[in-house]
C-alpha cells in the first residue's frame, strides 16, 4: 500500500512509489498542449480532412468545429440534447461542409453511430476531438462561491459528470480508434482542464474527471505508439488544457 502524506514533496512521493530507473518521464512524452493543434495534410493543409467535434454546439467545441470547418476540415458536430445549437452551426456553411448529429456520447451505441454516420457521409475520419463535458454547475449554481463537499454531493450528478467527461471520451475514441488504424493516420485530442482545477476544494467529481482524462491521455498514447494515430502534434495523444 502506498500512503500520502500531506508533508510530503512530490519527489519524496515519487522516490518511494517508483524506482528512479523503472520511471518513464511521462512530462516531457506527453506534454499538455495549447489550443492549438496540427491535423494538417503533407501539403501543409487541413483541406479535406474529416473531424469530429463532440459537445460542438456552444463554447470551445463551437469555436473548434468552426474553425476546423473554416479551415477546409469536413465537421460532424454532436450534442446530447441541444439540436438548435448544432444547426446554427451547421448553417453557416451551406456547402455541406458541417453534419449536425444530436449523440449523447454516455452511450456507447451513439457514439458507434455517430462514426458510422461520419464514414457514411464523409467517406473516412482522420479527427476525433473529445471536448463533450459537463461541469460543476451540475452538482451546485453556487459552486464558484460555495463549495459543495464531497459527501454532500448528490450522486446521481456525480455519476452524470463521471459518465459524460470520463467514459464518454473513452467511447467515442473506442469506437473512432478502428477507422484511424485502417487508414493508418488519425488525431485524438482530449480536452483537460487546469492543474489547481483538478485539486480545487469542492470541485469533486469535475477536477477528478479531468485527472482522469489525463491519465488516459497518457496510456493511450502508448497503446497506440507506432499506428499513425497520434495527437495533433504528431507524437503523442494531444490534451487541451483549458
Amino acid at each position: 500500500m502506498f500512503v500520502y502524506a500531506r508533508n510530503e514533496s512530490r519527489s519524496e512521493i515519487l522516490d518511494k512509489a517508483v524506482p528512479v530507473s523503472e520511471r518513464v518521464d511521462f512530462q516531457s512524452q506527453y506534454q499538455r498542449k495549447g489550443p492549438q493543434v496540427n491535423v494538417s495534410t503533407a501539403s501543409g493543409s487541413p483541406e479535406g480532412r474529416v473531424a469530429i467535434v463532440t459537445g460542438g454546439g456552444r463554447g470551445l467545441g463551437r469555436a473548434v468545429a468552426r474553425g476546423l470547418a473554416r479551415a477546409g476540415c469536413k465537421v460532424v458536430v454532436t450534442a446530447a440534447r441541444e439540436k438548435t445549437e448544432i444547426d446554427e452551426v451547421a448553417s453557416e456553411f451551406n456547402d455541406s461542409r458541417v453534419l449536425a448529429l444530436t449523440a449523447d456520447v454516455t452511450q456507447p451505441e451513439d457514439c458507434q453511430r455517430v462514426v458510422d454516420a461520419t464514414v457514411a457521409q464523409f467517406g473516412r475520419l482522420d479527427v476525433l476531438v473529445n471536448n463533450a463535458g459537463r461541469g460543476m454547475k451540475y452538482i451546485s449554481d453556487r459552486f464558484m462561491t460555495g463549495a459543495t463537499l464531497f459527501w454532500e454531493t448528490n450522486p446521481t450528478a456525480w455519476q452524470m459528470i463521471i459518465d459524460t467527461n470520463v467514459n464518454g471520451t473513452f467511447f467515442m475514441a473506442r469506437a473512432a480508434v478502428p477507422r484511424m488504424l485502417s487508414q493508418r493516420w488519425g488525431r485524438i485530442i482530449n480536452i483537460s482542464a487546469n492543474y489547481q482545477t483538478m485539486q480545487r476544494p469542492g470541485f469533486s467529481p469535475y477536477g477528478p474527471s479531468k485527472a482522469a482524462v489525463e491519465s488516459l491521455t497518457i496510456i493511450w498514447a502508448q497503446d497506440l505508439a507506432d499506428t499513425g494515430v497520434t495527437g495533433g502534434d504528431g507524437s503523442s495523444l494531444t490534451l487541451v488544457g483549458v
